[in-house]
């Protein structure tokens, strides 16, 4: 397995916090807008490496508390 997906969505005024924020692991995600479309919200699609699953999983909860994420399906 090369990677694990995760869809989320979040208002676009936060995706340039959480992707900032997701730069700073070096090497745990790959994110991409496959479908920004119209109004406020957007998915990302969070390719997320096998290696760092446990700690992305930590990461995102910890997010959660500040910005609005739901997972959605793709």
């Amino acid at each position: 397995m090369n990677q694990i997906d995760h869809h989320l969505k979040l208002k676009k005024s936060e995706v340039s916090f959480f992707c900032t924020y997701m730069e700073g692991f070096e090497g745990m995600t790959a994110i991409r807008t496959p479908n920004p479309g119209y109004g406020e919200d957007t998915v990302l699609h969070v390719m997320v490496s096998p290696d760092y699953s446990e700690q992305f999983e930590k990461l995102l909860a910890g997010l959660q508390k500040e910005i609005e994420i739901e997972q959605v399906e793709p």
